[in-house]
């Protein structure tokens, strides 16, 4: 490293180490927590402001220079870069960069920057005057304010352009490329495994120094929470959603007899099961992983022994192609030979299911289909629909339920597998 750079580096490290020692004052539980972080400082055609990947912070000398300057350049000397290096711990503690997702990355930022930015600010510290800030944002979770900025797309394009057309604005980078960083500069990064409770350990100083300041950051700690708790499988989301449509709506039954002494008389309540399930196998070019497919069906059979009913089972592409029947005694086979290859066209599917609704008096029966949901849907939506696709398959459907199944998941028996009870149990979870 030519000796300039050195310099710079070297006045940056000091710079951060006189933050981190004023945070240390200012705010103790923080200022510890801050101990436990790698801020690793590298050169500016490395990154250009600052970084995090979760785990630790990277800053660019220059920037970190400059704010410098600037701070002492005020009386009493400013508090930016402080400010700065609590921004990107907050990053670490809310976990934003985990609790992405599938979003857009660049709207993501932004959304986490406006929450973050309003916690700097009420702790006291200060943002480069290019920092986006917005109080309507107040007490919002990052999830929050990511869907009222998704809502339209033009201004979510707004945002984004003033986000990255400051000279502040960070990045959230992945651990391969901070992890390389900072071993550039001989820094070894934390290991992966201790994230957790290292951003929880923040989290808890961040929310009690909080606290004891009267500032209320409850909804990003909810946000947390909330990304914590396990998906829900596939398995039970089919299965409450069978549950749940497979009922008419409510009506009257015999009255209740334990009332009668009390003088009032109120009738019961019941619900009619359903008379049969109206399976859809899209057998187009698709290339099915049948094990797999045959766990899904083995799933379905233990839905059909919870609500006994029968079955049709309809293989289309462009069109039906075979459509088999199976009384409520009548288990699937545990081999099926499946029929079509071409194109696919839901309206096929679609006219066929209301035949048999029609024809075989099914009008309550919910429509299943296992597909890519690749192909030309039907201008109008069927009721009582729901799409079983796979999570590999990113594509969208105009109308009915959703289940994504893991298609690494194997939990359930094979179709053939299927034991019948006469007093069965609670749908499978």
């Amino acid at each position: 490293m030519p000796f300039d750079d050195m310099e710079e580096v070297e006045r940056a490290r000091k710079a951060l180490s006189d933050a981190k020692i004023w945070l240390q004052r200012r705010l103790p539980p923080i200022g510890s927590e801050l101990l436990r972080i790698d801020v690793v400082v590298v050169l500016p055609v490395q990154i250009a402001t600052a970084a995090t990947d979760g785990r630790m912070i990277l800053f660019s000398a220059a920037f970190v220079n400059e704010l410098d300057k600037a701070d002492r350049s005020t009386t009493p000397p400013n508090t930016t870069l402080a400010g700065v290096l609590m921004h990107e711990l907050i990053h670490i503690a809310f976990e934003h960069l985990g609790r992405r997702k599938e979003r857009n990355a660049l709207l993501w930022n932004c959304a986490a920057d406006y929450v973050t930015n309003l916690m700097v600010l009420d702790f006291g510290l200060h943002l480069p005057q290019s920092a986006l800030v917005d109080r309507s944002f107040e007490q919002h979770s990052v999830e929050q304010v990511y869907r009222f900025l998704a809502k339209d797309p033009d201004q979510a394009k707004k945002h984004v352009r003033a986000r990255y057309g400051s000279m502040s604005a960070d990045d959230h980078l992945t651990h391969d490329d901070a992890t390389r960083l900072a071993q550039s500069v001989g820094v070894q990064p934390t290991e992966l495994e201790r994230l957790p409770e290292i951003a929880c350990s923040i989290r808890k100083a961040l929310l009690d120094t909080g606290q004891r300041m009267q500032r209320n950051f409850m909804a990003e700690q909810k946000a947390v929470d909330a990304a914590h708790v396990p998906a829900p499988c596939w398995q039970r989301l089919l299965s409450q959603w069978c549950t749940q449509v497979s009922r008419s709506e409510t009506s009257f039954a015999r009255p209740n007899r334990r009332l009668l002494g009390q003088g009032m008389v109120l009738p019961g309540l019941h619900g009619r099961t359903i008379d049969g399930l109206i399976i859809g196998l899209d057998s187009s070019g698709s290339r099915w992983n049948m094990s797999v497919l045959q766990k899904v069906f083995g799933h379905i059979e233990q839905l059909r022994a919870v609500l006994g009913c029968g079955l049709r089972l309809v293989m289309f592409d462009h069109q039906v192609k075979q459509v088999l029947s199976f009384d409520s005694h009548e288990a699937l086979p545990s081999r099926l030979t499946i029929a079509g290859g071409g194109g696919t066209d839901f309206r096929c599917f679609f006219t066929e299911a209301e035949r048999i609704r029609r024809d075989f008096a099914w009008q309550q029966a919910p429509i299943i289909i296992i597909t890519d949901a690749l192909g030309i849907m039907p201008p109008q939506p069927a009721d009582r629909t729901c799409w079983l696709i796979p999570k590999t398959f990113p594509a969208t459907v105009p109308f009915g339920v959703v289940v994504r199944y893991d298609e690494t998941d194997a939990p359930v028996p094979p179709a053939d597998s299927r034991l019948r009870s006469p007093h069965p149990g609670p749908p499978p979870v």
